[in-house]
């Protein structure tokens, strides 16, 4: 993509990767500070979270299962 300057705009995708690279380098040779940013473009954040359905089915289970105890 070109600025109104006529400049090429760098591309994000491939700063981060560079960056990436570089953490990779640094990491080989020990531990490496990195950008919690550029740690999640590396996949260093796996997502846990529930969906909403699935939320809403495990509390509905937990009610249930507290009304057969109460009987």
């Amino acid at each position: 993509m070109w600025t109104q300057q006529g400049t090429k705009d760098p591309d994000p995708k491939a700063e981060l990767q560079a960056e990436a690279e570089g953490v990779a380098k640094a990491a080989a040779e020990g531990p490496a500070p990195v950008d919690p940013d550029l740690a999640w473009y590396m996949g260093a954040f796996e997502e846990r979270a529930l969906d909403d359905i699935t939320a809403l089915d495990s509390f509905m289970d937990e009610i249930e299962a507290e009304g057969a105890a109460n009987g």
